[in-house]
């Protein structure tokens, strides 16, 4: 659990309640509140079954051996092979953020965790399928994914080259 990220999130919906408060806004404020419960009931199912996805894809395929799959023999086959894994992922960042939590964790390099988070995030196939193709065209959808597709690899390797710890 990221108690950093929790406090700050926690520390940033006091200070907005406080300015609400002190400038004599409760009506707002209460309804903030009641706003931001709906939401979060109205994704609770979302956030609990994409957890439930994780972890039953972690149990298929161990993080160690997810992390030896990636990893390769080397950082720039394993962040090409992650970048892929990564850009075609049919899934969200709720599942797709515990996954390279836990990658992170059982030692997988940090090019090859960066890349796999920058490929589904530069390259989304299921996102360019279901909104650029449409607006955009193929041609687009195919220049711009082979394009953003190295990138991630690049990404991986300057993270890597400048991270410590």
């Amino acid at each position: 659990m990221d108690y950093i990220t929790n406090g700050i999130m926690l520390a940033l919906s006091l200070v907005c309640a406080v300015v609400l408060y002190k400038q004599q806004r409760t009506g707002d404020l209460l309804d903030g509140i009641k706003a931001g419960l709906g939401m979060f009931m109205e994704m609770l199912p979302v956030f609990a079954a994409s957890f439930l996805i994780a972890g039953i894809a972690l149990a298929m395929i161990s993080p160690e051996q997810l992390s030896l799959w990636l990893s390769g023999s080397n950082n720039v086959a394993g962040s090409m092979i992650a970048a892929l894994v990564g850009a075609v992922a049919p899934t969200s960042p709720i599942v797709l953020y515990p996954i390279a939590g836990t990658l992170n964790s059982v030692g997988t390099p940090v090019a090859v965790v960066i890349a796999f988070v920058a490929g589904f995030s530069l390259v989304g196939i299921g996102r360019a399928i279901v909104f650029e193709l449409p607006f955009m065209g193929l041609k687009y959808v195919i220049i711009r994914s082979s394009v953003a597709l190295l990138m991630p690899v690049i990404i991986g390797l300057i993270v890597q080259s400048l991270y410590v710890g």
